[in-house]
């Protein structure tokens, strides 16, 4: 029960909650370092973006051995575009800033296939 008015269990007929309870991605593997999500801010919301996409898609990772912040990962498109808003030219800007930067590695894997990202920034602030 959110408040005395709405209950996500309270009417089958009520449609506020079906997309974030239903099929879609709405969790971010934690805990977050502060530290990492101000060097991810500092490229704008689309870079906060893409560091909750990167840390999202760690969390559903079915190999438990692969889900740690360090763990490479594939970033799609389509997945990029569809959960975070994130444009594919957007991606592609973001991902060579940020490696110039230190903050995370991609691989580019050629033409058609999505790139390996992994982060590289450390979760603790270091001298």
């Amino acid at each position: 029960m959110i408040n005395k008015y709405i209950s996500i269990k309270s009417d089958e007929s009520d449609n506020l909650f079906d997309r974030a309870y239903g099929e879609g991605i709405y969790f971010t593997m934690g805990p977050l370092s502060i530290h990492q999500f101000n060097e991810f801010a500092n490229f704008g919301i689309n870079g906060l973006r893409l560091f909750q996409y990167i840390r999202t898609k760690q969390g559903i990772n079915p190999d438990k051995t692969k889900r740690h912040y360090r763990a490479w990962i594939h970033v799609e498109n389509k997945n990029l575009y569809d959960w975070f808003g994130v444009h594919q030219s957007t991606k592609w800007e973001l991902l060579k800033e940020m490696s110039e930067a230190g903050i995370i590695d991609y691989v580019k894997r050629g033409s058609g296939k999505a790139p390996r990202v992994r982060i590289i920034c450390p979760d603790k602030k270091l001298n």
